[in-house]
């Protein structure tokens, strides 16, 4: 399953915390040489969608997201870009 490092967990929750009613939601993105890309963005779950908990942080993953997450693990980097959301 994804892991969340509790550095990432930290500032997922930083995000959250200023973005009520908003979920972390795991996109796929594509495949690549490096294997498959997933993005991040803050969402609300759709209709019969199911919320997955991860490290204490209530995610929304698509079934194809899923079969890729079982090798997954979302880091923090912060640049300037991401310096701004929060």
């Amino acid at each position: 399953m994804i892991e969340i490092t509790d550095e990432a967990k930290v500032k997922i929750i930083e995000i959250l915390d200023k973005n009520p009613g908003k979920y972390l939601r795991i996109v796929f993105e594509g495949d690549g040489c490096a294997g498959p890309y997933l993005g991040v963005s803050l969402d609300e779950p759709g209709v019969n969608e199911v919320v997955t908990k991860v490290n204490g942080i209530d995610i929304l993953l698509s079934d194809q997201v899923k079969k890729y997450a079982e090798v997954a693990r979302i880091n923090i980097f912060l640049n300037d870009i991401a310096k701004d959301l929060l």
